[in-house]
C-alpha cells in the first residue's frame, strides 16, 4: 500500500512539474522579441573619373536633400513585446563575384583588387584601400527594446567600397543615358542572433539587395558630377 502511495505521489509531482514548465514556457513565448529589418534609400553620384562615386543618404529631416556622405545601412526594429538581448550581427557576401563583376567592366581596376589573409586591398582612384573583412562582418548590440526607434545596422565598408568601384567602372564603361540601370546586384546575407528574457536563443536571416536603381546623367557637369543613381536596399526573407 505504501508503495502505491509513493508511486501516486511521484506521478502527481511529475505532472505538477510538467504543468509548471509548460506554463513557464507559455509565459516566455508570449513575451518574445521579434526583430524586423527594413531597407534604406541608396543615393550615389559619380564624377568624370568614373570610379569616384559617393554613397549618400537623403535626409529625412529636411525638405532638401543632404549630400553629405553617409554609410549605407539597414534598419532593425523589435516588433515583439520583449527585449532582444545580446544581439549579434553577421554579414556575408560573395567578394569574388563582386570583383569579377568589376573586372568585366574595368579589367585594370578588377586586377588591382586582391583578397589575402582575411584582408581586401585595392586602389580606388587617388586612394589605396585596405579592409579587414572579418572585423567588418560582425557587430553586436547589448539589447534592442520593443517599440524603440529603429537601430541602424551599417553595411560592411568593404562592400560599400566595392559597390562604389563597381558603379564607377560601370559609369565609365557605358556612359549611360537617363533611364533604368541594368546592373549586377550583389546581395548580402544578414544573420541576426539574439536571446529572449528566458535566455533562449533565436536567429533570423535576411537577404539585402541593392535594387531599383535609376540614373540621370549630365548633372552639374561644371562641378564634376556627371551621373546620379537612386534606389534602395531591398530586404527579403526573415526566416
Amino acid at each position: 500500500m505504501q508503495l502505491w502511495t509513493a508511486v501516486a505521489s511521484l506521478v502527481t509531482a511529475v505532472a505538477t512539474l510538467l504543468t509548471v514548465l509548460e506554463m513557464r514556457w507559455q509565459r516566455h513565448a508570449g513575451y518574445r522579441p521579434d526583430l524586423l529589418v527594413t531597407g534604406e534609400p541608396l543615393h550615389m553620384r559619380g564624377n568624370a573619373e568614373g570610379i569616384r562615386v559617393e554613397v549618400v543618404r537623403e535626409s529625412t529631416e529636411a525638405a532638401t536633400e543632404s549630400y553629405g556622405p553617409h554609410r549605407p545601412a539597414v534598419l532593425c526594429s523589435n516588433v515583439g513585446i520583449a527585449h532582444a538581448k545580446d544581439v549579434r550581427i553577421e554579414w556575408d557576401y560573395d567578394i569574388l563575384a563582386f570583383v569579377a563583376a568589376i573586372a568585366a567592366l574595368d579589367n585594370e581596376l578588377g586586377s588591382s583588387i586582391v583578397r589575402e589573409q582575411g584582408m581586401l586591398h585595392f586602389d580606388a582612384g587617388n586612394r589605396a584601400i585596405t579592409h579587414m573583412i572579418a572585423a567588418q562582418s560582425k557587430s553586436n548590440f547589448a539589447s534592442i527594446a520593443p517599440g524603440a526607434p529603429a537601430t541602424r545596422v551599417d553595411l560592411p565598408l568593404a562592400y560599400v567600397d566595392l559597390l562604389c568601384a563597381y558603379f564607377g567602372a560601370w559609369l565609365d564603361a557605358s556612359r549611360p543615358r537617363e533611364g533604368t540601370v541594368q546592373v549586377r546586384r550583389i546581395e548580402l546575407t544578414l544573420t541576426l542572433r539574439y536571446r529572449d528574457i528566458g535566455n533562449n536563443e533565436h536567429s533570423r536571416r535576411f537577404i539585402v539587395v541593392p535594387d531599383y536603381f535609376y540614373m540621370k546623367s549630365g548633372l552639374r557637369a561644371g562641378a564634376g558630377v556627371v551621373a546620379e543613381v537612386k534606389g534602395l536596399f531591398e530586404v527579403r526573407g526573415g526566416a
